[in-house]
Protein backbone atom coordinates (compact mmCIF):
# COMPACT_ATOMS: atom_id res chain seq x y z
CA UNK A 1 0.00 0.00 0.00
CA UNK A 2 1.14 3.43 -1.04
CA UNK A 3 0.59 6.65 1.20
CA UNK A 4 -1.05 9.26 -0.47
CA UNK A 5 -0.66 12.63 1.12
CA UNK A 6 -2.80 15.90 0.64
CA UNK A 7 -2.79 19.17 1.55
CA UNK A 8 -6.27 20.76 1.53
CA UNK A 9 -7.71 24.22 2.04
CA UNK A 10 -11.02 23.09 2.31
CA UNK A 11 -11.89 23.56 -1.33
CA UNK A 12 -14.57 21.72 -3.83
CA UNK A 13 -11.61 20.79 -6.33
CA UNK A 14 -10.97 17.93 -4.18
CA UNK A 15 -13.77 16.37 -5.21
CA UNK A 16 -12.36 16.34 -8.97
CA UNK A 17 -8.71 15.86 -8.07
CA UNK A 18 -9.65 12.46 -6.04
CA UNK A 19 -11.95 11.35 -9.38
CA UNK A 20 -9.23 11.95 -11.34
CA UNK A 21 -6.28 10.11 -8.98
CA UNK A 22 -8.76 7.34 -8.58
CA UNK A 23 -9.37 6.68 -12.58
CA UNK A 24 -5.59 7.16 -14.33
CA UNK A 25 -3.25 6.55 -11.29
CA UNK A 26 -3.42 2.74 -10.71
CA UNK A 27 -1.53 0.55 -8.02
CA UNK A 28 -2.05 -3.19 -7.40
CA UNK A 29 -0.84 -2.62 -3.58
CA UNK A 30 -3.84 0.24 -2.68
CA UNK A 31 -3.83 3.74 -1.53
CA UNK A 32 -4.38 4.80 1.63
CA UNK A 33 -4.87 8.48 2.10
CA UNK A 34 -4.02 10.98 4.59
CA UNK A 35 -5.09 14.50 4.31
CA UNK A 36 -4.79 17.57 6.15
CA UNK A 37 -7.09 20.41 5.50
CA UNK A 38 -6.41 24.33 6.52
CA UNK A 39 -10.40 25.94 7.27
CA UNK A 40 -10.37 28.95 5.45
CA UNK A 41 -13.18 31.54 6.45
CA UNK A 42 -13.89 31.67 2.90
CA UNK A 43 -14.05 28.00 2.73
CA UNK A 44 -15.45 26.57 5.81
CA UNK A 45 -19.05 26.40 4.77
CA UNK A 46 -18.25 23.48 2.23
CA UNK A 47 -16.42 21.72 5.18
CA UNK A 48 -19.62 19.65 5.72
CA UNK A 49 -19.61 18.47 2.05
CA UNK A 50 -16.02 17.75 2.15
CA UNK A 51 -16.14 15.75 5.63
CA UNK A 52 -19.11 13.87 3.62
CA UNK A 53 -17.16 13.14 0.29
CA UNK A 54 -14.33 11.81 2.72
CA UNK A 55 -16.63 9.56 4.09
CA UNK A 56 -18.16 8.64 1.39
CA UNK A 57 -14.83 7.64 -0.22
CA UNK A 58 -13.40 5.48 3.25
CA UNK A 59 -11.09 7.90 4.01
CA UNK A 60 -10.71 8.64 7.43
CA UNK A 61 -7.29 9.83 8.10
CA UNK A 62 -7.97 13.62 8.34
CA UNK A 63 -6.72 16.14 10.32
CA UNK A 64 -8.85 19.54 10.35
CA UNK A 65 -7.33 22.81 11.42
CA UNK A 66 -9.41 25.21 12.37
CA UNK A 67 -6.30 27.95 13.94
CA UNK A 68 -3.57 29.30 12.63
CA UNK A 69 -3.02 27.88 8.97
CA UNK A 70 0.39 27.37 7.67
CA UNK A 71 1.37 25.44 5.09
CA UNK A 72 5.09 24.68 6.39
CA UNK A 73 2.76 22.99 9.22
CA UNK A 74 0.72 21.35 6.43
CA UNK A 75 3.25 19.31 4.85
CA UNK A 76 4.99 18.97 8.55
CA UNK A 77 1.96 17.11 9.41
CA UNK A 78 1.63 14.92 6.53
CA UNK A 79 5.40 14.10 6.16
CA UNK A 80 5.40 13.04 9.90
CA UNK A 81 2.36 10.43 8.92
CA UNK A 82 3.92 8.58 6.39
CA UNK A 83 4.66 4.74 6.62
CA UNK A 84 5.20 3.21 2.93
CA UNK A 85 8.17 2.98 1.80
CA UNK A 86 7.24 5.10 -1.14
CA UNK A 87 4.09 7.74 -1.01
CA UNK A 88 2.64 10.41 -3.34
CA UNK A 89 2.47 13.88 -2.42
CA UNK A 90 -1.40 15.83 -3.87
CA UNK A 91 -2.71 18.56 -3.11
CA UNK A 92 -6.37 19.51 -3.75
CA UNK A 93 -6.46 21.23 -6.77
CA UNK A 94 -4.47 18.98 -9.02
CA UNK A 95 -6.56 16.60 -11.66
CA UNK A 96 -3.96 13.75 -13.67
CA UNK A 97 -5.06 14.05 -17.55
CA UNK A 98 -3.26 10.51 -18.29
CA UNK A 99 -3.06 7.27 -17.12
CA UNK A 100 -0.10 6.56 -14.72
CA UNK A 101 1.13 2.99 -13.88
CA UNK A 102 2.56 3.24 -10.84
CA UNK A 103 3.55 -0.52 -10.56
CA UNK A 104 6.13 -0.21 -12.97
CA UNK A 105 7.32 3.24 -11.81
CA UNK A 106 7.51 1.68 -7.96
CA UNK A 107 9.68 -1.47 -9.94
CA UNK A 108 12.16 1.05 -11.35
CA UNK A 109 12.47 2.74 -8.36
CA UNK A 110 13.26 -0.49 -6.34
CA UNK A 111 15.79 -1.85 -8.89
CA UNK A 112 17.35 2.12 -9.17
CA UNK A 113 17.65 3.42 -5.26
CA UNK A 114 19.47 6.10 -6.14
CA UNK A 115 15.56 7.81 -7.62
CA UNK A 116 14.54 9.32 -4.61
CA UNK A 117 11.51 11.58 -6.53
CA UNK A 118 9.62 11.31 -9.94
CA UNK A 119 6.96 14.24 -10.58
CA UNK A 120 4.89 14.36 -13.05
CA UNK A 121 5.07 17.36 -15.72
CA UNK A 122 2.06 19.93 -15.59
CA UNK A 123 3.20 21.23 -19.05
CA UNK A 124 4.66 19.60 -22.08
CA UNK A 125 7.95 18.73 -21.53
CA UNK A 126 10.51 20.81 -23.91
CA UNK A 127 14.03 20.14 -24.81
CA UNK A 128 15.75 23.61 -22.88
CA UNK A 129 17.02 25.74 -26.06
CA UNK A 130 19.63 27.95 -26.23
CA UNK A 131 17.50 31.36 -25.57
CA UNK A 132 15.89 29.66 -22.03
CA UNK A 133 19.53 28.37 -21.25
CA UNK A 134 21.06 31.98 -21.51
CA UNK A 135 18.02 33.49 -19.85
CA UNK A 136 18.70 31.31 -16.87
CA UNK A 137 22.52 31.80 -16.67
CA UNK A 138 21.59 35.61 -16.91
CA UNK A 139 19.59 35.03 -13.92
CA UNK A 140 22.19 32.62 -12.04
CA UNK A 141 19.25 30.12 -12.44
CA UNK A 142 20.84 27.45 -14.47
CA UNK A 143 20.44 24.79 -12.11
CA UNK A 144 16.62 24.71 -13.07
CA UNK A 145 17.45 23.16 -16.20
CA UNK A 146 16.31 20.04 -16.78
CA UNK A 147 19.08 17.25 -18.25
CA UNK A 148 19.43 14.17 -20.16
CA UNK A 149 16.56 11.73 -20.47
CA UNK A 150 16.95 8.20 -19.67
CA UNK A 151 15.07 4.98 -20.21
CA UNK A 152 15.40 2.65 -17.14
CA UNK A 153 13.40 -1.04 -17.29
CA UNK A 154 11.05 0.67 -19.80
CA UNK A 155 10.36 3.49 -18.45
CA UNK A 156 11.70 7.31 -19.21
CA UNK A 157 12.77 9.60 -16.91
CA UNK A 158 14.70 13.16 -17.32
CA UNK A 159 16.75 14.10 -14.99
CA UNK A 160 15.93 17.56 -12.66
CA UNK A 161 17.13 19.15 -9.52
CA UNK A 162 13.89 20.45 -8.16
CA UNK A 163 12.26 18.66 -5.27
CA UNK A 164 8.59 20.10 -6.41
CA UNK A 165 5.94 19.61 -4.36
CA UNK A 166 3.16 19.19 -7.47
CA UNK A 167 2.02 15.65 -7.79
CA UNK A 168 5.07 12.84 -7.14
CA UNK A 169 5.73 9.71 -5.77
CA UNK A 170 8.84 9.80 -4.05
CA UNK A 171 11.18 7.79 -1.19
CA UNK A 172 9.66 8.03 2.49
CA UNK A 173 13.04 7.47 3.46
CA UNK A 174 14.69 10.77 1.74
CA UNK A 175 11.27 12.82 3.28
CA UNK A 176 12.07 11.72 6.27
CA UNK A 177 15.40 12.75 6.62
CA UNK A 178 14.70 16.46 5.73
CA UNK A 179 14.27 18.57 8.74
CA UNK A 180 11.19 20.79 10.82
CA UNK A 181 10.16 23.09 7.99
CA UNK A 182 10.11 26.48 10.17
CA UNK A 183 6.74 28.45 9.99
CA UNK A 184 6.39 30.65 7.41
CA UNK A 185 8.87 29.17 5.28
CA UNK A 186 7.96 28.50 1.53
CA UNK A 187 8.28 24.33 1.67
CA UNK A 188 8.93 24.03 -1.49
CA UNK A 189 12.19 26.32 -1.33
CA UNK A 190 13.39 25.13 1.46
CA UNK A 191 12.62 21.37 0.73
CA UNK A 192 14.88 22.31 -2.71
CA UNK A 193 17.92 23.66 -0.74
CA UNK A 194 18.03 20.98 1.91
CA UNK A 195 17.98 17.83 -0.40
CA UNK A 196 20.73 19.67 -2.74
CA UNK A 197 23.04 20.16 -0.01
CA UNK A 198 22.92 16.88 1.10
CA UNK A 199 22.85 15.06 -2.19
CA UNK A 200 25.80 16.09 -4.67
CA UNK A 201 24.06 13.55 -7.52
CA UNK A 202 20.35 14.40 -7.98
CA UNK A 203 18.45 11.40 -7.61
CA UNK A 204 14.97 13.63 -9.12
CA UNK A 205 13.04 13.16 -12.31
CA UNK A 206 10.62 14.08 -14.18
CA UNK A 207 8.26 10.85 -15.72
CA UNK A 208 8.32 10.82 -19.42
CA UNK A 209 10.41 11.74 -22.08
CA UNK A 210 10.62 15.36 -24.06
CA UNK A 211 7.63 16.39 -26.10
CA UNK A 212 5.37 14.40 -23.79
CA UNK A 213 2.37 16.51 -23.37
CA UNK A 214 1.76 16.69 -19.28
CA UNK A 215 0.16 14.59 -17.07
CA UNK A 216 -1.20 16.78 -14.74
CA UNK A 217 -3.36 20.08 -14.62
CA UNK A 218 -3.23 23.16 -11.74
CA UNK A 219 -7.30 23.34 -11.75
CA UNK A 220 -6.89 25.26 -8.22
CA UNK A 221 -4.39 28.22 -10.15
CA UNK A 222 -7.21 29.32 -12.68
CA UNK A 223 -9.75 30.03 -9.68
CA UNK A 224 -6.86 31.75 -7.88
CA UNK A 225 -6.16 34.20 -10.86
CA UNK A 226 -10.09 34.38 -11.64
CA UNK A 227 -10.79 35.88 -7.76
CA UNK A 228 -7.79 38.13 -8.20
CA UNK A 229 -8.46 39.89 -10.90
CA UNK A 230 -12.44 40.05 -9.58
CA UNK A 231 -10.73 41.45 -6.46
CA UNK A 232 -8.82 43.88 -8.54
CA UNK A 233 -11.52 45.08 -10.63
CA UNK A 234 -13.73 45.59 -8.02
CA UNK A 235 -11.36 47.44 -5.92
CA UNK A 236 -10.59 50.26 -8.90
CA UNK A 237 -14.51 50.79 -9.07
CA UNK A 238 -14.12 51.39 -5.41
CA UNK A 239 -11.20 51.83 -3.44
CA UNK A 240 -12.78 51.53 -0.11
CA UNK A 241 -12.60 47.77 -0.58
CA UNK A 242 -9.53 47.48 -0.43
CA UNK A 243 -8.28 46.80 3.68
CA UNK A 244 -11.70 44.52 3.39
CA UNK A 245 -9.83 42.72 -0.08
CA UNK A 246 -6.83 40.75 2.17
CA UNK A 247 -7.58 37.16 0.12
CA UNK A 248 -3.52 37.77 -1.82
CA UNK A 249 -1.89 38.45 1.41
CA UNK A 250 -3.62 35.45 3.60
CA UNK A 251 -2.46 32.86 0.80
CA UNK A 252 1.24 34.68 1.25
CA UNK A 253 1.01 34.10 4.21
CA UNK A 254 -0.13 30.52 4.13
CA UNK A 255 2.45 29.30 2.06
CA UNK A 256 5.81 31.37 3.27
CA UNK A 257 5.76 33.95 0.67
CA UNK A 258 5.45 34.25 -2.96
CA UNK A 259 4.39 30.33 -4.37
CA UNK A 260 5.92 29.28 -7.81
CA UNK A 261 5.11 25.83 -9.08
Amino acid sequence: MIDVIVTSTCRKQFEATYASFVKNVKYRGGFRFIIHVDVFEKNKRYLPKLLEFLRHNGIDDVKINMGKHSFANAVNYLHGRLESEYYFNLEDDWIFLRRIDLDSIIQVMKNNENIHNIRFSKERIKKPGLIAKKRLAKSNELYLLTGDQVSLGGTDLIESTLWSLNPHIARTLIAKQFPHIPEGTNPENFLFKKYNSKFTVSGLYIYGKYGDPPYVKDIGRHCFLVKKIKTISEILRNPSLIKKQDRMKKMERYLGGQFES
